[in-house]
């Protein structure tokens, strides 16, 4: 009897990590995405401006 319990259990535990956990992986990764890209954005853009516009400018001109 204990042994079945044990099976269910681990059974149980299986399922839960394998169609759980990834879920709310993808959840958390995407709240901090969320965090982060407005960070990101801010601070990433001043920069690829500096950098691309004057090799846009050299291409158009």
């Amino acid at each position: 009897m204990v042994q079945i319990l044990l099976h269910v259990l681990v059974l149980l535990l299986r399922v839960v990590l394998e169609v759980l956990l990834p879920l709310v992986l993808e959840v958390l990764l995407l709240l901090v995405l969320e965090a982060l890209l407005p960070l990101a954005l801010e601070a990433l853009l001043p920069l690829a401006l500096e950098v691309l516009l004057p090799l846009v400018l050299e291409v158009l001109l």
